[in-house]
This record gives C-alpha cells, sequence and structure tokens, in this order.
C-alpha cells in the first residue's frame, strides 16, 4: 500500500513539473519571452536608418532691444508668437546618436516701432543647423536631447512709405522697407519621440535658438510637432 502511494506521489509530481515546464501560459517561460519580447521590440528602432521628417509648431521672441538695431530706439510687441514649420534629413549613425540637417522658418513677429515715423514692421526668418541628436533611451518612447549649430537670416518689411530727396531733384517715395541681416545661431533642445509603426514615428520637441553676430541679441524659442519616416 505504501509502494503504490509512493508510486503515485511521485508520478503526480512529474506530471506537474513537465506541465510546468512545458505549458505556454506557464509562469517560468514567459520571463524568458518577456525579456526576449523586450529586446526584439527595442532591436526595431535599433538599426542604422536614414530619416526624412517634417513639423511645425509656434516661436516665441526674446528679442534685445539693442538688436533691433532697424527699428527706432522706442517699439511696441504686438505678437510675441510668430508661426513656425521646419524640414530635416537624418541618419541614425549610432544606437545613441543620430546626425541631422535641419532647415526651419518663421512667418514673423509683428512690431509697432514709434520714432520719426511710426510704422507696422514683420521680423521673419529661417535657420539652418546640423544638429546632434542623443537619444536617452531606445524604445517605442524614446526621449533626446539635441545640440546643434549653423546660419541664421532674419528680415523686417515695414508697411509705410518712406520719402527721400536725391539733391535738387525730386522727392523718391517707396511703400515698403526691407532689411535682413545673417549670422551664427545655436540651437539647444530637447523632446519625445513615440514610434507607432518600425518606420514612422510622431515627436514633441521643444528648443532654445542662441544667436551671435549680426543677430546678436535676436534669440527665441520653439516648441512643436514633428512627423517621421525611417527608411529601415
Amino acid at each position: 500500500m505504501n509502494k503504490t502511494l509512493l508510486v503515485l506521489s511521485i508520478s503526480t509530481i512529474l506530471f506537474h513539473g513537465a506541465a510546468f515546464a512545458g505549458s505556454p501560459g506557464d509562469e517560468g517561460v514567459p520571463i524568458a519571452s518577456s525579456v526576449e519580447t523586450t529586446e526584439d521590440d527595442a532591436d526595431d528602432f535599433d538599426a542604422r536608418a536614414f530619416y526624412l521628417a517634417a513639423g511645425g509648431g509656434v516661436a516665441f521672441e526674446n528679442f534685445g532691444v539693442k538688436a533691433l538695431d532697424f527699428h527706432p530706439r522706442t517699439y511696441q510687441v504686438l505678437d510675441l508668437v510668430s508661426g513656425m514649420f521646419n524640414l530635416r534629413a537624418g541618419y541614425d549613425i549610432h544606437r545613441w546618436i543620430a546626425a541631422e540637417i535641419l532647415w526651419e522658418y518663421y512667418t514673423g513677429w509683428d512690431f509697432f516701432a514709434e520714432g520719426g515715423r511710426p510704422r507696422m514692421t514683420e521680423l521673419s526668418g529661417w535657420t539652418l543647423t546640423a544638429n546632434a541628436k542623443i537619444i536617452l533611451w531606445r524604445s517605442r518612447l524614446q526621449p533626446f536631447v539635441l545640440i546643434g549649430a549653423g546660419l541664421g537670416r532674419l528680415g523686417h518689411d515695414s508697411d509705410i512709405e518712406s520719402c527721400e530727396r536725391s539733391g535738387s531733384g525730386p522727392i523718391a517715395c517707396r511703400t515698403s522697407d526691407h532689411d535682413s541681416d545673417e549670422g551664427f545661431v545655436s540651437r539647444y533642445g530637447l523632446g519625445l519621440d513615440a514610434h507607432f509603426t518600425e518606420n514612422w514615428r510622431v515627436g514633441i520637441e521643444a528648443a532654445y535658438i542662441w544667436s551671435l553676430a549680426e543677430l546678436e541679441g535676436l534669440d527665441w524659442a520653439t516648441t512643436g510637432l514633428v512627423l517621421a519616416y525611417s527608411f529601415r
């Protein structure tokens, strides 16, 4: 009797042990499976790939008074915010680093300038920067920081009639006034990319543009959304 119970007990233990090891729904198997799934999921976004992206948003001016040398001494900012859109091309050169070229256009900040002759003025322009994008975590959600440098161009258009006399000749008038400056700019940003397929992702990004040379003092901040496609 005791031998029979012993055999039955051993058989029961062996049966349950085999079921535990072999059943796909049991607890021990999904641990390795989960690790493999996580690694596979991350690997989908690790491959070196060329990508194209487009985005849009807003830019907030942070201009210094001395930088606005094409304005009279006093002015009133009517519109602190400009529209913004950008295009970029990049390449994931490493698991944690991407290099990209970014062109960004600013539709314009509006001013009412006083002193001499009052006028309405719009300041608009673009930047072209080479950026290094440092990815902090590789998964479907990828936080990143970005640093870059390049060229910027800002110009102003005034809707006034400017009249001048040339010597003893007649007074010549023009209905618009335009001037522009170019200079060095640097870009510092951070953001988050969300992959919804292996190739497509959408991101949110905020950046600060710091200007030097002819554009010194004309700084601004941007925030917006980016849609990108990777050629994997």
